[in-house]
């Protein structure tokens, strides 16, 4: 996340640094950057804008997904269809899930229970800037799966939005009950890539065509910009230790707005200095400041 920088942390003795981690997970279907221009980056042969904020995505639900052509229903998936707890899944609707969220805000607990009990049905898988969030449906049907999502993720520059939707095969984690891995041989259904209007205010609600499949998704987003939000070290949740070295270590660590994990790097100025190693580490930070493509925060040296 390029061009961020942290204020002052409480603890004089060091420069800290976080850095985001490539994200591990992989999907099947092919992803490229649109060169096409949008109000989100008039310019994409120039490169990403720098952009400082939060973005809100909600994946509600969708509408006429089919299998594709020639491709026969899971025997697996087949099974869980006739079962009582699909017939139970089938009469959720994004309106009541709505309201009973709103009921039960704050508590997570039965929505996460209930996305893995619908295994069966469609889940999403949704990309921003190397981040990726799967996304199983709380009920609806094949064709009409309910998902009621929301996610947030940090932004430093425009970049795409993309929602690939897949039916689990069942060979691989219909047995698990809803195992968040992807199989390799799961369905896809169709995708969506949008670029988001950073420079439209409010949110954004579009029902929006399925590519390379049948059907539409229901989806929201909305952007605040941050422009002069300072982030320090009470910004994150640590959680670990994942690494040390002879100037400092690594720890991983939560963005506690976003939830978003990453990597932060503490170096002891006492190690820096004995080794006269100020001027290389500064100019480190430099450059890695001014990178666009680098997904770092930097933080001020006191």
């Amino acid at each position: 996340m390029s061009g961020w920088k942290l204020g002052k942390s409480k603890s004089p003795s060091q420069i800290k640094e976080a850095t985001n981690p490539k994200s591990l997970g992989t999907s099947p279907a092919p992803s490229s950057r649109s060169t096409t221009p949008t109000p989100g980056n008039p310019d994409p042969e120039s490169g990403p804008l720098a952009r400082t904020g939060l973005l809100l995505i909600n994946v509600l639900a969708a509408r006429g997904l089919t299998l594709p052509a020639g491709v026969a229903m899971p025997p697996a998936v087949e099974k869980a269809l006739n079962s009582q707890q699909a017939q139970i899944a089938a009469s959720v609707t994004s309106s009541s899930v709505s309201q009973r969220q709103q009921q039960t805000k704050g508590h997570k607990t039965r929505d996460s229970m209930q996305r893995k009990q619908c295994w069966w049905l469609p889940y999403v898988v949704l990309e921003f800037d190397k981040n990726e969030v799967l996304i199983d449906a709380l009920g609806g049907e094949i064709a009409a799966p309910v998902w009621m999502y929301q996610t947030n993720f940090d932004v430093s520059r425009a970049s795409e939005i993309s929602l690939q939707i897949y039916l689990r095969s069942g060979s691989s984690n219909a047995t698990t009950n809803g195992n968040d891995d992807m199989g390799k041989s799961d369905i896809f259904l169709g995708n969506v890539k949008l670029t988001p209007d950073f420079e439209l205010a409010g949110v954004k609600d579009e029902w929006l065509p399925v590519t390379g499949g049948d059907g539409q998704i229901n989806v929201q987003v909305s952007y605040k910009q941050q422009s002069n939000a300072a982030l320090t070290i009470d910004s994150f949740d640590l959680l670990k230790v994942i690494g040390k070295g002879s100037f400092g270590k690594v720890m991983q660590v939560r963005k506690r707005d976003t939830s978003r994990i990453y990597a932060l790097k503490t170096i002891r100025k006492a190690h820096i200095a004995s080794r006269g190693e100020i001027t290389h580490t500064l100019a480190e930070r430099t450059v890695l400041a001014q990178v666009r493509w680098a997904d770092t925060i930097i933080a001020d040296p006191p």
